[in-house]
């Protein structure tokens, strides 16, 4: 007990810059890249099952910085699979409810929150988008926004025990996805369907692998590059395999 209370009275006397490095000296980066890390901007598109899990990953590798999308509120559907979905938060903003958990995490971590993602919303100093949504309509906005401003985007998405994450840095999400062109008969947006049942692991998987795979994109490491995708079914006796989209 009395190391404990120790501990805890004298680690504000560290200094916020202090704490910081204590807080996340075991995450294997060089100290640069940790601190590239840290004062980087994370858009997250949605706070969902994916993105929460997405914003819970990034706090935990030591980012500070983040832009939110979201304008949606707690609700009971949301308990089997949402981090943030605990029964205080029930009906309150999920923007506001991340606020509180990044702030138990990192009192120094800043949310800019920015409501629902649409043909108005901007990414002015996002260095990274990570894309939490649950439907296509928006992710390909997102891609398309991310494109134009030369980001790399991170789609995600996850449904059932299933998932897939990738990294786009200018390949056409079009493609990709095999969506409409004025010029062909391809389908549109609309033969995917919103995902109506999905479960814990593959929300958890999913946003967390898409968070490493943003982290490794802006420290220019080893990542996954659309067309390639890592896919996942928790279903299946070996889950995971790569393969190309489009």
């Amino acid at each position: 007990m009395t190391s404990r209370a120790t501990s805890a009275t004298s680690e504000p006397a560290l200094g916020a810059r202090a704490v910081y490095l204590q807080k996340f000296q075991r995450n294997p980066f060089r100290n640069r890249e940790q601190e590239r890390v840290r004062q980087a901007c994370f858009a997250i598109i949605g706070l969902g099952g994916t993105g929460g899990y997405m914003l819970e990953n990034l706090l935990r590798l030591g980012a500070e910085r983040f832009m939110i999308f979201e304008d949606d509120r707690t609700t009971l559907s949301d308990f089997n699979r949402q981090i943030l979905a605990i029964d205080k938060n029930i009906d309150q903003p999920k923007s506001e409810s991340a606020r509180s958990r990044a702030s138990a995490i990192n009192t120094s971590a800043i949310l800019d929150i920015r409501g629902r993602f649409t043909k108005k919303s901007k990414l002015p100093g996002a260095d990274v988008v990570l894309d939490g949504s649950d439907n296509i309509e928006t992710k390909h906005l997102t891609a398309q926004k991310s494109r134009a401003s030369s980001l790399p985007y991170v789609f995600c998405s996850a449904q059932g025990t299933r998932g897939i994450v990738t990294v786009f840095h200018g390949y056409p999400f079009r493609k990709a996805f095999q969506l409409q062109n004025p010029k062909t008969s391809a389908p549109g947006p609309e033969r995917y369907k919103r995902c109506s049942s999905i479960t814990c692991p593959a929300a958890m998987i999913a946003g967390s692998l898409a968070a490493s795979q943003a982290v490794n994109a802006l420290l220019k490491k080893a990542h996954i590059k659309a067309p390639q995708a890592i896919f996942f079914d928790l279903n299946k006796e070996n889950p995971f395999w790569r393969a190309e989209l489009g």
